[in-house]
């Protein structure tokens, strides 16, 4: 009996451990998957936190690149901040940006970077290339490999460095309006869908930038800019005389100044009527601005008479200012120009030089008349050069009087 006691309790305390044991791997077996899932959500709340936390960056730095580049309304530096922020940004090697110029279908490079010539800078066809191909889609575009992609061309002669690119759009109001590429991460590793999304919201404040600096540049140039003729109005030209003015003077360098007034323009006005009479002035001020240099300003004087400020020039003034006269008279030959010339124009001009013809802005300008006024009155189609002064029987300095 006390036996069968015996084997009962042995019996049931191996029972009890078996169940003890059963229970403890259960719940270490739950205890071992609350923990991986514990394990599971903080890996994912790290994450998160990481890919909020770049967010956040991403979002201050598009912050800050909105204000930045809201305060400037000059292009060229809003051109400058916008690829300079995406190559530091994304830690890119190189970077480069386009525009479209809709009317020639074509993308023309405005930033370079870096540009180790600037005969690198190319037009793109629009549609030609990966660049040309965002341009026409309007799609961004992350390619990891730039060599097995059919599209790519090497315009710049980079291809043995070239190895990724990220390129994304410009849109405003609808139309895509450029391209901003990336080039090459410096850590070697490919641009990924992050990358991409900062680039789009990049692009995004970097189009609205753009269009408020043209917007600027074209209500800037509306109050400096004469309508008919494209170049500069008169009371922009007078601001500049006076700064180029004090700037010759200060480094003792010369400035050139010729004034150019079409001949018998009245008579053509009234034969052929003032409609007419628009359209040869807007000609002709596409004749003088094809022929100076960037450094050059020219305006238009009131009526027929144009000025012209060259600085750094003396005796190649007259030279420049022949090449102009040159230009009109042969500006009805061409068959596009004949649409607009209902006949051959003439110029005459008078040219001055500071400091020896005059050294304020009113003796330049009234000595350069003086010179003009002589050569429309010994036969027109002329240049004639002040040359320290006028007198009735002494205009200076002639130049060819031949028909161009």
């Amino acid at each position: 009996m006390l036996s069968d006691t015996a084997a009962l309790s042995a019996l049931s305390c191996v029972s009890a451990v078996v169940v003890a044991a059963i229970l403890f791997s259960r719940l270490r077996r739950h205890l071992l998957q609350q923990q991986h899932e514990l394990e599971k959500l903080l890996l994912q709340k790290q994450k998160t936190e990481i890919v909020l936390n770049r967010r956040l960056s991403e979002m201050s730095v598009i912050h800050e690149v909105s204000r930045a580049l809201g305060s400037s309304l000059d292009l060229d530096k809003t051109l400058d901040m916008i690829v300079d922020v995406a190559l530091r940004v994304m830690e890119a090697e190189y970077g480069s940006l386009y525009m479209l110029d809709d009317a020639r279908k074509v993308l023309i490079p405005r930033r370079i970077v870096p540009l180790y010539h600037p005969e690198e800078a190319v037009e793109l066809p629009l549609g030609d290339s990966i660049t040309g191909w965002v341009a026409m889609t309007g799609e961004s575009q992350n390619v990891p490999d730039l060599h097995k992609d059919w599209r790519f061309r090497d315009p710049l002669g980079r291809g043995g460095v070239l190895k990724t690119q990220l390129s994304v759009p410009l849109w405003s109001k609808g139309s895509v309006i450029g391209v901003l590429n990336i080039f090459n991460k410096k850590c070697g590793s490919i641009f990924d869908t992050d990358d991409m999304q900062f680039m789009n919201l990049l692009a995004a404040s970097a189009a609205r930038a753009i269009e408020n600096a043209r917007l600027y540049a074209e209500v800037r140039n509306q109050a400096i800019i004469d309508h008919l003729t494209g170049l500069y109005n008169f009371s922009y030209f007078q601001k500049r005389l006076e700064e180029e003015i004090r700037r010759a003077s200060r480094y003792s360098r010369s400035l050139a100044l010729v004034m150019f007034d079409l001949d018998d323009f009245k008579a053509y006005n009234d034969r052929f009527g003032h409609l007419l009479g628009n359209e040869a002035l807007f000609l002709i001020g596409r004749v003088i601005k094809e022929s100076i240099r960037d450094v050059d300003i020219a305006a238009r004087f009131g009526g027929e008479e144009f000025v012209l400020l060259m600085p750094e020039t003396e005796g190649e003034a007259v030279v420049s200012a022949n090449r102009i006269r040159e230009g009109v008279g042969r500006s009805h030959e061409s068959a596009v120009n004949r649409i607009r010339l209902a006949g051959r124009l003439t110029i005459s001009g008078g040219v001055a030089i500071f400091p020896q013809d005059g050294a304020t802005p009113a003796e330049l300008l009234d000595n350069a008349d003086k010179a003009l006024y002589y050569a429309k009155s010994t036969g027109k189609n002329r240049i004639i050069n002040f040359d320290g002064g006028i007198s009735k029987t002494d205009a200076g300095h002639e130049t060819d009087k031949r028909e161009p």
